[in-house]
């Protein structure tokens, strides 16, 4: 039986066995801000799944146009300058003046490798003569906070000399601007969410161009006591009576980890459904 089973496996095609995916992420920035996907996402920190052995930023590239973009591959052309391979097209958008960043390093080229779990910004510049584009970057580019407690960021931007902190940047969630959130002059800036859910963290700066960093924040809502949550829809409980009609009586809080429950001293309503009856 063992040299049956040594033989069979002998008959089997080179190459049969599957490659383990890896799954990178990505950004696309263009005029400052990130742009969207073919079912309007962000592209922040979006993932994309490759299943090469040995993946590449082209790969990675060729694999996030094919998954979010509109008319997919064809939206991303690159060119052989002879020397070096080019974009010349990027998200169905014609320009060389372009560039991306492996794990917020600068990157050589499409050929440079890419591991699992690389975050890739791409971007195309504003500047087109001096190419003054700042890169910039939280010091997080993912976060879990529960609701209420206090999310600390730091901004820095890179350069030939090596980073630095970036001060005096605007705070944006979800593309909305926090008048009263700038980082400070080490890049710091402290931030706070109320509400459960999932929020993208940028940044913005009206003095000069910059590469907008990302950080996406996930907000829980364990923190909360039973009785607070009891308390919060106990708040928002708006039962609005109209004479003559029935009443619409929830069973479930606004937060939706509350039952509630009714009652009566009025033979005319039933406290399980609403309905008024007319003596």
């Amino acid at each position: 039986f063992l040299v049956a089973l040594t033989m069979l496996m002998s008959f089997l095609p080179v190459g049969v066995m599957a490659t383990d995916s890896i799954t990178v992420y990505a950004s696309v920035v263009r005029n400052g801000e990130f742009t969207t996907g073919k079912n309007n996402e962000t592209m922040a920190y979006v993932p994309v799944t490759l299943d090469s052995e040995s993946p590449t930023i082209d790969e990675a590239f060729t694999a996030l146009h094919d998954t979010y973009y509109t008319d997919g591959a064809n939206g991303y052309i690159k060119t052989d300058m002879g020397m070096h391979i080019s974009i010349t097209k990027f998200w169905g958008v014609t320009s060389s003046s372009v560039g991306y960043y492996n794990n917020n390093n600068y990157a050589m080229g499409l050929t440079d490798s890419v591991e699992d779990g690389a975050h890739l910004v791409f971007w195309f510049y504003q500047d087109t003569s001096g190419w003054s584009d700042a890169y910039t970057f939280f010091d997080k580019t993912t976060a879990t906070v529960t609701g209420g407690d206090t999310l600390d960021l730091t901004l820095t931007q890179t350069g030939y000399s090596g980073n630095s902190p970036f001060s005096g940047a605007m705070i944006t969630i979800d593309g909305v601007e926090v008048s009263d959130k700038m980082t400070d002059t080490d890049g710091k800036v402290s931030l706070s969410f109320e509400e459960g859910g999932t929020y993208t963290v940028s940044a913005k700066f009206d003095g000069s161009y910059i590469v907008p960093p990302v950080c996406i924040v996930t907000v829980t809502e364990e923190g909360k006591t039973d009785a607070e949550y009891v308390a919060e829809d106990k708040e928002s409980l708006n039962v609005i009576y109209t004479n003559g009609q029935n009443l619409n009586l929830p069973k479930i809080g606004k937060s939706g980890k509350t039952e509630i429950e009714w009652t009566s001293d009025s033979g005319c309503v039933d406290a399980d459904t609403g309905v008024v009856t007319i003596p």
